[in-house]
Parts: C-alpha cells; structure tokens; sequence
C-alpha cells in the first residue's frame, strides 16, 4: 500500500480510485471456523490475515477482518463436524448465490445483479492444514 503523493495528479486520483476498488474484492483466504451447524452444514469463520489502512499519519495499520457467518461448506464426498479452531479455506463466489442458499436449486439469476465477490458469498472448504503441520 503506497504512500498517497504529496501533489495528486488526476492520473493519481484514477490510480488511487482502482486502487481502492480492487483492494475490495476477495477471491479467497484462509479462515478459522467459529461455530459450525450440522443441519445446515454452514458455520462462521473468522479469516486469518487482518484488513490494512493508513492512519492519520498515513502508517500502515492493520485491523480484524470481520466474521462471516452462514457460510456453506462445501464438503468433498462425505462430511465431518467442524470444531471451533479448525481451519477452511474461503472461496467468494464472483456472483450472488443467495438465491441458491435459499432453494439449494441452480438455474437461479442472482436478484442482486451488481454483488460480486462478496464476503455473504463465501463457501467454505475444510480440511486445510498448514504446510508442515
């Protein structure tokens, strides 16, 4: 995250502009589950990595990422429990999939045609263990 130039050009302003919207789109990142529900199979997680912002002084600070809660899982051939602790792998759908949460149906046009990669869009994948663990 660069520092802001003392004297913004109008090129600054556009780069600053796309900056700050690709800084908003999420693909994936490792979670810790919170809470899990079998009946559901969905659960909370709490990602790992913080969220970065410039302070007043325009330093780097770092702050939690908020818990995402009623997350599928999206478990491969068979499903276990999930315990608090335990690490997924969060995957942000590049469309809504409200409509499929609701109906567990496909064929479904997303309602909220400008949603995209957002964090009520995750799916999440156990089973994830860090390297040498």
């Amino acid at each position: 995250m660069p520092a802001p130039p003392a004297n913004p050009t109008a090129i600054d302003a556009v780069l600053a502009a796309i900056a700050n919207q690709t800084a908003r789109i999420r693909t994936s990142m490792v979670a810790t589950v919170l809470t899990y529900d079998r009946t559901t199979r969905t659960c909370q997680a709490q990602p790992v990595t913080g969220i970065p912002y410039r302070d007043g002084d325009g330093e780097i600070q770092w702050e939690d990422a908020p818990a995402i809660g009623s997350v599928p899982v999206a478990f491969q051939l068979f499903t276990w429990d999930l315990s608090p602790g335990d690490e997924v792998l969060l995957v942000f759908c590049e469309r809504s999939i409200a409509e499929w949460k609701a109906t567990g149906s496909g064929g479904h046009q997303p309602v909220d045609v400008g949603r995209r990669h957002d964090a009520t869009d995750a799916i999440a994948i156990p089973g994830l263990l860090a390297p040498g663990v």
